[in-house]
């Protein structure tokens, strides 16, 4: 699948539900978080377990590919068989049948393990983790006994631009579905923009008010961005983006360099949101050989960057299943 950046983190906006205005001169300085929280505290954006999962409707939706990794690696290492489960049919057809695997990542973005306790798991997410991705902070898992399950995925990819983009004083106005209109900071190319900035942004299609641009990033990485009228699915809408690039599969693809007389304006976009999919937590598995495991643990966390240096996504999932739950006693209540 040609997606690598696109499989790392997808985002589709509605409406924009909070923004901080920041100004500063185009030196290397980090947009503040404009959300950094749980998902509970999100108004208008909901966070999706998979890219086909319905994007409801007037929603912001985001979706990272993390917490798939990390599904797949405990459905196929350990439980071997699609994961079945109480009550959740729905996102269970979606996450045991799905495309993304780990082959659509670049292997130096990600770390993916699953593995039950007594099997040394614990020690091996840490131990690798800390070989992989030295410096950042090793993942504990605590009141886990030998027969639960650890699945663990770690993503962290950036693509930074070589020549920054000019940041943006004058805000960018959006209107959410009731009309509200919200001013979000921004970058992009203005009509002094140098030849060095310019040169990393290619037209792929423009049309009928809808557009999708390619930002080239240092290292043959690209930023891929779309404005185009959603669909119900991020991966419908995604399909309709790759739809629009008639030699998407091509490299290098058909492209058109901006004129001088060009301006492009993009959002600015960092926020840290934790989510638990409550739809799976606390849910019992019902394959035979794990007849009386519960999902405890269901969690993402995503932290996503994009402004005119480039565009960061770090991510952290975890699915904690206890092996052997009492069916009189809830597994929350242990440790």
């Amino acid at each position: 699948m040609q997606k690598r950046i696109l499989l790392g983190v997808a985002v589709g906006l509605a409406s924009v539900a909070t923004a901080i205005l920041y100004h500063y001169r185009w030196i290397d300085l980090p947009v503040p978080y404009a959300y950094n929280g749980d998902s509970p505290g999100l108004r208008q954006t909901v966070i999706l377990p998979t890219l086909n999962t319905p994007i409801p409707a007037g929603k912001n939706a985001i979706w990272c590919s993390s917490f798939q990794l990390a599904w797949n690696h405990a459905k196929d290492d350990v439980i071997h068989a699609p994961i079945k489960m109480e009550s959740a049919d729905s996102v269970l057809a979606m996450l045991n049948h799905t495309e993304q695997q780990d082959s659509d990542l670049l292997p130096n973005d990600y770390f993916v393990m699953a593995g039950q306790v007594k099997n040394g798991i614990v020690d091996d997410i840490q131990r690798k983790m800390g070989e992989r991705f030295p410096g950042q902070s090793i993942p504990r898992f605590d009141s886990y006994t030998a027969d639960d399950i650890i699945a663990y995925a770690y993503i962290s990819s950036e693509a930074r631009l070589s020549s920054p983009l000019d940041v943006q004083h004058t805000p960018l106005t959006f209107s959410d579905p009731s009309q509200h209109e919200v001013q979000v900071s921004s970058f992009g190319v203005q009509e002094h923009a140098s030849e060095a900035q310019r040169r990393q942004l290619y037209v792929d299609y423009w049309k009928n008010g809808e557009s999708v641009i390619t930002i080239n990033a240092e290292e043959g990485k690209e930023i891929v961005l779309a404005c185009i009228e959603p669909k119900a699915t991020l991966q419908d809408t995604i399909a309709a983006v790759e739809s629009r690039i008639p030699s998407w599969t091509l490299v290098p693809r058909s492209k058109y360099e901006l004129r001088e007389e060009d301006t492009v304006v993009i959002p600015n976009m960092h926020w840290k949101i934790l989510h638990h999919f409550q739809e799976l937590e606390g849910k019992r598995i019902l394959n035979t050989q794990f007849h009386n495991a519960k999902f405890v643990t269901a969690q993402q966390l995503i932290d996503f960057r994009i402004d005119h240096t480039g565009a960061r996504v770090e991510s952290k999932s975890q699915i904690g299943i206890y092996g052997l739950c009492d069916l009189m006693q809830p597994a929350s209540s242990r440790g």
